[in-house]
């Protein structure tokens, strides 16, 4: 039961810093976007 809720916790960190690192990189094209109009 301990190793499950170990297991769910490390899958919620690794979507958390995923959808973190995918938020950055749509932030870095705007950026990109914006600075070429």
């Amino acid at each position: 039961m301990f190793c499950y809720l170990l297991l769910l916790h490390s899958n919620d960190c690794i979507i958390s810093t995923h959808r973190l690192s995918t938020g950055e990189e749509l932030f870095q094209l705007g950026k990109s976007k914006h600075q070429k109009i």
